[in-house]
């Protein structure tokens, strides 16, 4: 999923889209922070690919974490993508699970409850902040229509 920045062409509007962007990237942060937390005991077999690599969606493996790429847009704003999480598993001896590998083995999601919730809090700042940005905009353009017209 991506999420990309309506072109602007003049500075009340560039204000508005680079807030808009802003809070579009820390809605999908929120969402795969959020993912990450409720699937953090979704264990599951051992995938065929080696921890380095992204667990294959189709295969009833083990949860694949997930983390939010943000990248700045020329005349401002931001583009965020969703990006698999590595190392994608972990490995933890559970021999009585059903899908146990012959060494008892099974994988757990990569992630850690912590660093979740700081990113949830990081989401929600970003929110505040883009949505206070939108609002000044606002209000500017409504300050200069009056002024104008």
């Amino acid at each position: 999923m991506c999420f990309t920045r309506a072109a602007h062409h003049a500075p009340m509007v560039s204000g508005v889209s680079i807030s808009a962007s802003g809070l579009q990237a820390a809605s999908l942060r929120f969402s795969a922070a959020a993912s990450n937390i409720v699937n953090i005991n979704t264990d599951g077999a051992v995938p065929s690919t080696a921890p380095s690599q992204p667990v294959d969606p189709s295969s009833s493996s083990v949860y694949q974490p997930v983390t939010v790429a943000q990248t700045a847009t020329s005349g401002g704003g931001v583009t965020a993508s969703v990006q698999p999480s590595l190392p994608a598993y972990l490995l933890a001896y559970s021999p009585q699970a059903p899908y146990a590998n012959m060494q008892g083995m099974v994988a757990t999601p990569n992630v850690d409850m912590a660093t979740e919730l700081v990113h949830v809090r990081e989401a929600a700042s970003s929110f505040r902040a883009n949505l206070l940005a939108l609002k000044v905009s606002s209000r500017m353009a409504d300050t200069l229509l009056d002024t104008v017209a």
